[in-house]
């Protein structure tokens, strides 16, 4: 995590980048994120079936959680 005020710091900026393009975890969470949305549900008939696959497929949607 890079703070605001180090993003005139070109140092820390590029190691931030660098971290994010080397660490799996990033991508691992972008892959997940990117088949929860490719399988969202849109009818009313889709989003009860779907959603219920979603929730045995992925468990915990921790990211489709709204805060609040």
């Amino acid at each position: 995590m890079i703070q605001k005020a180090d993003l005139l710091d070109s140092k820390a900026l590029r190691n931030a980048i660098e971290k994010l393009l080397s660490d799996k975890s990033y991508q691992k969470a972008a892959h997940r994120i990117r088949d929860l949305l490719a399988k969202r549900p849109f009818t009313p008939e889709d989003k009860l079936v779907k959603t219920v696959e979603l929730a045995a497929e992925f468990g915990d949607l921790a990211e489709l959680k709204v805060a609040g």
